[in-house]
């Protein structure tokens, strides 16, 4: 998967995971505050059942609120994709948080982004346009494994 230039990540093919963020600052490589990941289930699942189990979780785990979301096509599939903001409670910053689901046979693919309010803009243009165009390549590969 494509990473925006200077951004660190984590590949752990082993949970099906992939996890990438934008270092804080050289002297704190490993903590990032615009992240991305996309996670891999191996359960079928179809898209209004995988949606639910997500929306139930952002919206209990970190009262999440939905304000849009749409069903699209991407590469020929069908996806769902939802936009949220929460307030972390630790510290009570505003966060945007972009998540896009899809379903194939025995997997289920979640690719999740978020950053505070004040990098959404930025953020939302470099995740998607060097990840989300690559998501869609990688998928096929994540497919045939």
């Amino acid at each position: 998967m494509m990473v925006p230039f200077g951004w660190r990540y984590l590949l752990t093919p082993e949970r099906g995971n992939f996890e990438t963020w934008k270092p804080l600052s050289d002297q704190q490589p490993e903590n990032g505050l615009e992240t991305a990941q996309l996670i891999t289930v191996a359960f079928p699942s179809t898209i209004p059942k995988l949606t639910a189990l997500v929306l139930k979780s952002h919206v209990e785990d970190r009262k999440a609120v939905l304000h849009d979301s749409a069903t699209v096509q991407m590469g020929g599939r069908e996806a769902f994709v939802m936009f949220m903001t929460y307030t972390d409670p630790s510290d009570s910053s505003n966060w945007q948080s972009t998540v896009v689901l899809r379903t194939h046979g025995n997997r289920s693919f979640v690719f999740e982004g978020e950053a505070p309010n004040e990098n959404a803009y930025r953020y939302s243009f470099s995740i998607f346009k060097h990840m989300g165009l690559s998501l869609l390549i990688d998928e096929e590969m994540l497919l045939t494994k």
